[in-house]
């Protein structure tokens, strides 16, 4: 696995403390020699910072027995841990049905949350409002337990402009558009706030705290009333301009196929689609299909149907992934679906449809391989928005 090295040298000790805080707050429980291990720091570097970041009230000294050590005589590695008061984190998921906002601590662990579905006519005031009164109250439980928080990370349904807050004119979602939503919520917090879409939002999720960490460059595809992508490349997850995620869904497969509400002709989303998947399976199956985890479920149980329903949508799906993967060579796609009970059909179905053809293309490989947060990613991704201000220094946490 690969981590950020540091350096010892006096003019960057912002950045050692950095990755030391990186470290400690996306790993399991680690130890100062653990910390001199992965860092290349020297130990009275790594000593100095965590003696720093205890008395911010960062991290304490872990009290129970060390599980990574066999009894016995000597004395054992004492392991670090956040601090049980330590600052914590604000997130907000908007959809385009329902908004939800968590408070969690900087290791992505769920404190509180919240979740309000939209009405049958959604306005700005209402959503403004609902805003709101979901952070007074997490607000509130923040500080009955004595946690302040951070920032807020806002995950949205695209497009978005990340680069001024707002949520631009995402298709079905009432018409609303040009939402101001960071500054919405840096009036409502007082801190500062951070927008991103919701599929850079489920890379950056994996990169920090998912099957991604440690892994400097891969491809995540959410399916999710449409295909959207993030992309991580060389440790970084990789906005653009602008901060628009990658529209994986809206890349063409058929030049004379049907003209796309996006206004490009034969767009991967007119093909590989979950609700047409879910109704060519319904219609040919004896079981009970209402969704695409449903049809999952089936093509993983060998239901004819569900299976050959799971199968064209991955044609299509690889036909849109050849190109990225000839484009980047990720050795890695990790993605993000609606499945039950470890159905994961799409990933060894795209093993079998890319795997030949890679490997007869200059013996490449890919490794396609499930998410870790299932839904949750959106939300985790918020939290791992704002996560990443802090282990990047834009958001300092000592002085």
């Amino acid at each position: 696995m690969f981590y950020l090295a540091g350096s010892n040298q006096r003019d960057i000790k912002q950045l050692n403390r950095n990755v030391v805080m990186k470290l400690l707050f996306t790993s399991p429980l680690l130890s100062r020699s653990d910390l001199t291990r992965l860092t290349g720091l020297t130990a009275m570097t790594i000593t100095n910072i965590v003696s720093e970041l205890m008395d911010a009230g960062l991290v304490v000294e872990y009290k129970e027995s060390n599980p990574k050590e066999p009894s016995g005589v000597g004395r054992r590695p004492v392991l670090l841990e956040l601090a049980p008061k330590s600052p914590v984190l604000c997130g907000v998921y908007i959809s385009r049905h329902r908004f939800s906002m968590i408070i969690s601590d900087l290791k992505a662990r769920q404190l509180f949350w919240e979740e309000q579905a939209y009405p049958e006519t959604l306005t700005v005031e209402w959503l403004y409002q609902k805003l709101m009164d979901s952070y007074r109250r997490l607000e509130q439980r923040c500080l009955t337990s004595q946690r302040r928080i951070l920032c807020v990370g806002i995950v949205s349904i695209g497009p978005v402009d990340t680069q001024q807050g707002i949520i631009l004119n995402p298709p079905n979602f009432q018409g609303l558009r040009d939402l101001p939503v960071c500054r919405w919520m840096e009036e409502i917090a007082g801190v500062d706030a951070y927008l991103l879409s919701d599929s850079s939002a489920c890379a950056l999720a994996e990169s920090l705290y998912g099957k991604g960490a440690g892994i400097d460059n891969f491809l995540y595809v959410y399916i999710h009333e449409g295909i959207g992508a993030g992309m991580v490349l060389g440790g970084e997850l990789y906005q653009g301009i602008h901060g628009y995620s990658p529209e994986l869904g809206h890349t063409t497969i058929d030049f004379h196929g049907p003209l796309c509400p996006c206004g490009s002709r034969g767009c991967l989303e007119l093909y590989a689609d979950e609700r047409k998947t879910v109704q060519k399976a319904a219609g040919a199956s004896t079981r009970d299909i209402q969704s695409f985890a449903d049809v999952m479920a089936g093509a993983q149980e060998g239901d004819q149907a569900c299976a050959a329903a799971a199968r064209e949508f991955v044609t299509y799906l690889g036909y849109a992934l050849r190109n990225a993967l000839n484009l980047y060579e990720f050795s890695t796609v990790i993605l993000g679906y609606e499945t039950i009970d470890g159905a994961y059909i799409l990933e060894s179905l795209l093993a079998e449809d890319l795997g030949a053809y890679l490997r007869g293309y200059g013996g490449r490989r890919a490794e396609f391989i499930h998410t870790k947060f299932l839904r949750g990613a959106p939300l985790t991704g918020a939290i791992a928005l704002g996560a990443s201000k802090v282990f990047t220094g834009s958001l300092p946490m000592l002085k």
